[in-house]
């Protein structure tokens, strides 16, 4: 079996993620469904989404960083000393990690990644666990990244720029002796994952705290379509992740998610995608 065969089976086993985790530009999360809707006003919305799968059964170009506020970053994750960490280098040899087994924390797992390889190079991550799966472009000098990957085997796979084949896969087996993973799915709460649409700009909010962020966009919405809404935290990723998600509900039926994510001592929130027929 090729790499591109076992990630394709990956990605085709992988449950739906539910957790707002950086994949590529407007694909968020991997095997999303995309259709297009319409917001009203008659303000005309597209669903745009190119999940993991589709990306390793094309064979096109390379992704591109995602838009998520909760892609890689150094300055994601838990806001206290991180223990457990693996070191992924990349280099045109292959890839190199420096243990094989690793201990999940509050924010989620955490990579510090490195790269020799040409500039524009991506480490492509996907978890058979579920969770946030994609891919990032690697920076040259070690950075951390925190991932919000589900508990369960990780593939990780150094991928050059343009339409080259990805190198070897290493894999590490991601652990959560404390329980930091929530396992509740949007499905749970009556919410089936829907189109994920560009969302016309003013219909976000921040504040002090998540609450008043997400009081914001509900505000926005119900001055654009005049209705009841009401939101709640939904139990889903990690419990300190950077970005949680929460299910908004319009005249007493579950309506779309809202991402919100810390920012230094603010938050921002705004829709992310709509909920399916229940």
């Amino acid at each position: 079996m090729t790499l591109r065969d076992e990630l394709r089976q990956i990605a085709d086993q992988a449950p739906g993620a539910d957790v707002p985790d950086d994949t590529w530009a407007h694909a968020q999360r991997s095997r999303r469904s995309d259709r297009s809707v319409a917001l009203a006003g008659g303000v005309a919305v597209v669903a745009l989404a190119a999940g993991v799968g589709a990306w390793l059964s094309t064979s096109g170009e390379p992704p591109v960083p995602s838009r998520d506020a909760a892609a890689p970053s150094s300055s994601d994750g838990p806001h206290h000393p991180t223990a457990d960490r693996v070191q992924v280098t990349c280099t045109n040899e292959g890839i190199e990690l420096d243990k094989r087994t690793i201990a999940a924390q509050p924010g989620g797992v955490v990579l510090v990644v490195s790269s020799s390889m040409p500039k524009g190079s991506y480490l492509a991550y996907i978890s058979d666990g579920g969770g946030q799966s994609g891919g990032d472009r690697m920076p040259a000098d070690p950075t951390t990244w925190t991932l919000g990957l589900a508990p369960g085997d990780l593939t990780l796979t150094c991928a050059p720029p343009g339409d080259v084949e990805p190198g070897p896969a290493g894999h590490v087996q991601v652990t959560d002796p404390h329980g930091y993973w929530r396992g509740e799915s949007l499905a749970d709460l009556e919410c089936t994952p829907g189109a994920l649409p560009s969302w016309i700009g003013g219909l976000g909010g921040t504040g002090d705290t998540p609450e008043q962020a997400v009081d914001q966009v509900l505000a926005n919405f119900t001055h654009l379509a005049p209705a009841t809404y009401s939101a709640q935290p939904a139990e889903i990723g990690y419990v300190d992740a950077a970005t949680q998600t929460w299910v908004a509900t319009k005249n007493g039926r579950p309506d779309m998610t809202i991402e919100v994510t810390r920012m230094d001592t603010r938050f921002s929130a705004g829709p992310e995608r709509t909920c399916g027929p229940t």
